[in-house]
């Protein structure tokens, strides 16, 4: 059996007020979504927006596959938090046709994965990566 759902008109709307001025952010998507439960398990995509903490590694594989491996700082109103992120193939070239480099602010769609190991000392680690799926650079620091 394969469940559909059908997801629209989604409204985000962020109100702040810096320095007496009240800015209002509205965020309108409508889209139409099937979600086929034989193919996909759970959700886990995620969307950040941050600065680039260091320029790219880029490598090709023997296997011919292309990497783009980089990190992004996203601020919190009191922290930040760093995020690796893994860009594969046509989104690694999207990495270098977008000049992105230390310090650029980008938005990167992706899939959680997580991977986990077992230290010498028999400690369990995890650890939680994303892999781009689409990027955007945004010019200007937000």
């Amino acid at each position: 059996m394969i469940e559909q759902w059908n997801l629209s008109n989604i409204i985000k709307v962020n109100i702040s007020i810096l320095d007496g001025v009240l800015d209002i952010v509205l965020y309108w998507h409508i889209s139409l979504v099937e979600i086929s439960m034989n193919k996909i398990n759970n959700l886990r995509i995620c969307v950040l927006e941050g600065n680039l903490v260091k320029d790219p590694n880029f490598k090709t594989l023997e296997s011919g596959n292309e990497i783009a491996i980089f990190a992004i700082a996203v601020n919190h109103e009191n922290s930040v938090s760093y995020f690796d992120i893994e860009a594969w193939n046509d989104v690694s070239k999207q990495v270098e046709k977008l000049r992105l480099k230390k310090g650029s602010y980008a938005q990167i769609t992706g899939d959680l994965k997580q991977e986990r190991w077992e230290s010498p000392n028999g400690k369990i680690n995890s650890k939680i990566k994303i892999i781009a799926s689409s990027l955007i650079k945004i010019n200007g620091n937000i």
